[in-house]
């Protein structure tokens, strides 16, 4: 009788396109989940042999199509268009032999192409075995049945040999695994279905045996059909594929989408929606901002990088993974727009008014709230009396005038009230500083404030540095002060490594801060620590930095970071030393974007507590 462990996938190819790239709420990795590996090894160690697929089962490789791995084989071996060649190649062989072997396919490319078959074949192996990694869910599960006594059997079609996949599976956790049976050698296939019968007859028709795999027909539905036991597991490529971003450039969008299927639909274990959002969608604008920053570094002769607090965080500590040699000229310093415009606010009075007054006149505010945000709480009751107005009259576009005047003729004492600030912020960036001639401050966007107004500090305060700002991102036309720096970005004071008036403009066109696109960045990159408010000076003369109230989603941005420290680990250890281009980086987050995905969004600024619905 039939029998099915475990229920098939779906095949319905017209809904999975109708549910493309629509992301779904909560953790992606749950929906997939598998039972444990104890539970499935419980229920598998009744059988008498259990025969288990190789690729996308026990092994996933790094990307989520293997002849992408063929780019990287046309740099070695200096072939343009290898890919295809070699495609051809495997189907012109398959089409005369059915089943083939890695020597057949590489004989027809040295008498096709005149490539050296032997070298062709000694780099692709080497390369297969730099990029094919355990999978976790199943390394558990053969170690509990491995205990149990039970035998256990490799089956693969595929033109590798049996020796060169036993190999492959010693190294990456399967060593339990005792014999390995492959098409190329036996002429004999899952695909067709003419392999089960044979190891039926190999092992003792009495036998009870059992295949597991993630091909629904060629593991499962013949495996059934020969008197098997089947399990279908799910195939991470073709169940995360709906989910990921598909706009990256090949060889680096294969490795992301290899990265993250592997990991979120491995079936181990769930993973909290927080952690999935920096592995997904923040991690490659980290990393490839954080190569951008080393390159910048380098052509400029920096002495020292500053990641300005909150975003530069998570930028600081992957930049310290990436290159640990660098950690002494990096430095996370102390940094917000607020703290920038109190110390600018002579010399960026437009500046000035507009965050602190114009930008909070929409009813929302309180006059009392506005002046403590500036710090002059006790102007606002004066401000008030003189209008015969309370202190907890909303601010609009009208009480925003009469407040900048008032705030005008008393400017000498505001600027006063900020004297101490000021002077324990240069202490703070004296002792940073010191030693440097040229100084990049990495924030994420989006009109560069923060760097430059470091840069116009440092001469005000007599440092002998330079500084420059880079930012992931720049204004885009949806901003009310669009070109608000395009002076700065023109000349090189500023450099946006992600979009810009001047480099992928699609991105910089789609990017909308009235649809809360800002937001969603900065929730991906910033800090569970608290926001800076300021410099005091302490009592000894040392610079004393002060922050806000703590943040309640303090443990979320946690396990948004603790995503991307992973992702980038697995980069270090999975992927090429690759750069990725700006438009790469934020591919998943434009992903985010796409008005498919609005519910998606509102829920992630829900969760981090950005947006009340």
């Amino acid at each position: 009788m039939k029998r099915r462990i475990m229920g098939g996938e779906k095949r319905d190819q017209a809904l999975r396109w109708r549910q493309k790239e629509k992301l779904i709420l909560g953790s992606e990795s749950a929906r997939h989940a598998l039972p444990s590996p104890r539970q499935l090894a419980r229920r598998l160690a009744c059988f008498d042999v259990v025969c288990f697929d190789v690729f996308d089962t026990l092994l996933l490789r790094s990307v989520d199509d293997p002849t992408a791995l063929f780019y990287l084989l046309a740099d070695q071996l200096d072939v343009p268009d290898l890919r295809r060649l070699r495609i051809m190649a495997e189907r012109r062989q398959r089409q005369r032999h059915g089943e083939v072997t890695l020597a057949q396919i590489w004989a027809d490319l040295q008498a096709e192409c005149g490539i050296d078959a032997q070298r062709g074949m000694a780099a692709e192996w080497k390369m297969e075995q730099r990029y094919c990694h355990g999978r976790a869910y199943f390394q558990e599960l053969i170690w509990h049945l491995a205990r149990a006594g039970t035998c256990m059997i490799a089956v693969s079609d595929m033109y590798l040999s049996a020796e060169q996949i036993m190999t492959l599976l010693r190294r990456n956790g399967f060593a339990a695994i005792q014999e390995c049976y492959v098409s190329g050698e036996l002429g004999r296939s899952k695909a067709r279905g003419d392999i089960y019968p044979w190891l039926r007859a190999r092992y003792g028709r009495s036998c009870a045996m059992v295949m597991v795999g993630d091909d629904v027909i060629a593991d499962h539905d013949h495996a059934l059909e020969a008197g098997l036991v089947a399990v279908q597991v799910p195939n991470v490529s073709r169940v995360g594929a709906r989910y990921r971003a598909q706009g990256l450039s090949p060889v680096c969008g294969a490795f992301y989408r290899g990265i993250v299927n592997g990991t979120l639909h491995d079936g181990a274990r769930k993973l909290p929606p927080a952690y999935e959002l920096g592995f997904v969608y923040g991690s490659l604008l980290a990393l490839g901002y954080c190569q951008h920053i080393h390159r910048y570094a380098r052509v400029h002769d920096i002495d020292k990088i500053l990641f300005l607090s909150r975003d530069g965080d998570i930028l600081h500590q992957v930049y310290g993974m990436l290159y640990p040699q660098e950690q002494g000229r990096c430095a996370y310093v102390y940094w917000s727009r607020l703290a920038a415009a109190k110390l600018m606010a002579k010399e960026w009075q437009h500046d000035y008014f507009r965050r602190f007054l114009h930008h909070k006149a929409d009813g929302t505010q309180t006059l009392q709230t506005v002046f403590a945000a500036m710090e002059l709480a006790d102007m606002a009751k004066d401000l008030a009396a003189e209008l015969g107005i309370r202190v907890d009259a909303r601010v609009d576009a009208r009480l925003a005038r009469w407040a900048e005047a008032y705030v005008r003729r008393r400017f000498d004492e505001v600027l006063a009230r900020y004297a101490k600030q000021d002077e324990a912020a240069r202490r703070y960036y004296a002792r940073i500083l010191a030693g440097a001639n040229q100084a990049v401050a990495v924030d994420v966007g989006w009109a560069g404030s923060g760097a430059l107004a470091l840069r116009a500090l440092m001469k005000r305060w007599g440092i002998p540095c330079e500084v420059r700002g880079l930012l992931a991102g720049t204004n885009t036309p949806h901003n009310a002060e669009a070109d608000a720096v395009e002076g700065q970005l023109f000349t090189g004071t500023l450099e946006s490594y992600g979009f810009s008036s001047s480099h992928n403009r699609e991105l910089w066109r789609a990017h909308d801060l009235t649809r809360m696109h800002n937001v969603i960045t900065e929730v991906l990159l910033s800090s569970p620590s608290p926001g800076f408010r300021g410099f005091a000076l302490g009592e000894d003369g040392e610079p004393i930095p002060q922050f806000k109230p703590q943040q309640g989603h303090a443990a979320q941005r946690a396990l948004i970071q603790q995503g991307i420290r992973d992702f980038a680990a697995r980069y270090m250890k999975q992927m090429p030393r690759c750069d990725i281009s700006g438009a790469d980086a934020w591919a998943p987050i434009a992903l985010l974007k796409l008005p498919r995905n609005r519910a998606y969004t509102a829920y992630v600024l829900r969760l981090m507590d950005e947006l009340q619905l």
